[in-house]
């Protein structure tokens, strides 16, 4: 058994018994796989992430250099303007049906 598939299985144990997939520990929370200590902690990693990249000038959400005066990259800037143009499709989609 690869260790991917290793922890593929473990997810899933964990999950059909209620626990959390990084301890298996404590239960995990209604809307996540994680505990709420598990969640804290990388809540906490990623708002450390988050710090560490603004000090050194790079993008918040993939660690690139930033070569415009916002926070992110321009790859990641054009990938949240599809986003958006994508989500504004779909609502115009569904307020259309709704008529």
């Amino acid at each position: 058994m690869t260790s991917n598939e290793y922890t593929k299985a473990r997810k899933e144990i964990c999950l059909r018994l209620g626990r959390c997939v990084v301890c298996g520990r404590n239960p995990h929370t209604a809307n996540s796989q994680l505990c709420t200590e598990c969640a804290a902690r990388a809540a906490a990693r990623q708002a450390a992430r988050k710090a560490r990249r603004a000090e050194a000038g790079l993008c918040l959400r993939c660690g690139k250099p930033v070569d415009s005066e916002y926070k992110h990259c321009t790859a990641c800037l054009e990938r949240e303007h599809q986003l958006k143009a994508a989500r504004k499709t779909q609502k115009e989609g569904k307020h259309d049906a709704e008529r």
